[in-house]
């Protein structure tokens, strides 16, 4: 896991092959901008000169479940024409995600806010060329890809310099071994237990915030944000999730049907039960007129009724086939809730594909 700035095609990636590392320097030569990059689980980032016109490079989608390098290291871009930051330079540092807000806090002039504690460093330093590393640092991924809250060693990735510790007992140097195919463990347990007490360090800091154990909210209300837009990739449930727009367009169905909200204006609310987002609409019965980069294949689904329960309120509508939302009104109290929302087709049910709340009147 490396950060990585430069104005050359090359594009460093410790997975890819051959013949990947051609094809990225391809599209690398096809940037346009000074455009920084960065890998939003290991901070790898790029900034390039500008190239004129031409389009972005594309990437392939990648599953985020492994907790080896090619499961959590993805490409992330910003685009900032006058960055001042020149590139030229390769910088081999270990970085996260959480480093993107202090460090793009300090290029921007931003003060963080007195009291407010970050996870991350701020590794601007690094691209103005004022530092030439980082200090010692250990990194944690801990993630499920679900609803529960991460486990301790189990399903994680303990990064230090170019050590990889994945699930407590596979031990990776990715400067020799980008493929992580050598366990180096029991060569090394010095290492693997000291990269496990940081880990424990780490996770008895973690869980004094009240935060660990509570679901993640979507707050509606708020004046900055008229109208929020769920979709059945946020849903809760014990489906195995849906995130890809082709799983929508051919209409696969979920149980996965609830979503934790935090309500911040007490009033009356829509809430408006969809088949398709509002920027691409068709009936719910039905598919779009339009498919606008002919990538899918539109499939129908057939559902009778639609449901939602939020707040002690169960409400339920007719579905005839024709409506692109079906519509509830619903009094909200300001605080925490849950909405489950479903479409019921006979005797099955399964999630809303797309929901959008904005609130409608305010209690006086």
């Amino acid at each position: 896991t490396t950060t990585t700035t430069t104005t050359t095609t090359t594009t460093t990636t410790t997975t890819t092959t051959q013949g990947r590392r051609r094809a990225a320097k391809k599209r690398a030569a096809q940037v346009p901008a000074q455009e920084f990059s960065a890998n939003p689980c290991t901070g790898a980032a790029t900034f390039r000169p500008p190239r004129g016109n031409a389009a972005p490079p594309r990437t392939a989608p990648r599953s985020c479940k492994s907790k080896n390098v090619g499961g959590h290291r993805v490409p992330f871009f910003i685009r900032w024409p006058d960055g001042k930051i020149k590139g030229g330079k390769d910088i081999n540092e270990l970085a996260a995600h959480v480093d993107l807000i202090p460090t793009l806090a300090k290029l921007c002039g931003l003060e963080i806010p007195t009291g407010m504690e970050l996870d991350g460093i701020d590794f601007s330093e690094l691209l103005s060329k004022k530092k030439k590393s980082l200090e010692e640092r250990t990194a944690f991924i801990h993630h499920r890809q679900d609803w529960r809250q991460p486990k301790d060693v189990d399903q994680t990735c303990i990064m230090k310099d170019q050590w990889r510790l994945v699930n407590g007992t596979r031990l990776y140097d990715v400067s020799k071994d980008p493929k992580q195919k050598n366990n180096l463990a029991n060569k090394n347990t010095e290492l693997v237990k000291e990269m496990l007490l940081a880990n424990e360090k780490f996770l008895e800091k973690t869980k004094q915030n009240s935060e660990y154990y509570e679901l993640p909210v979507q707050v509606i209300g708020s004046p900055k944000q008229k109208e929020i837009k769920l979709t059945i990739q946020h849903a809760i449930g014990e489906g195995s999730g849906i995130w890809k727009p082709e799983q929508v367009a051919e209409g696969l169905k979920n149980v996965n049907n609830t979503h934790a909200l935090r309500v911040e204006t007490a009033g009356v609310y829509q809430i408006s039960l969809r088949r398709w987002p509002i920027e691409c609409t068709g009936p719910i019965c039905g598919v779009p007129d339009e498919n606008p980069k002919g990538l899918f294949e539109y499939k129908s689904i057939k559902p009778n009724l639609a449901r939602v329960s939020i707040a002690n309120q169960m409400l339920e509508k007719e579905i005839s086939g024709k409506e692109e939302s079906i519509d509830f009104d619903v009094v909200l109290e300001k605080g925490k809730t849950f909405l489950v929302n479903d479409f019921i087709e006979g005797k099955e049910k399964y999630g809303v594909y797309y929901t959008y709340i904005k609130l409608l009147k305010k209690n006086k």
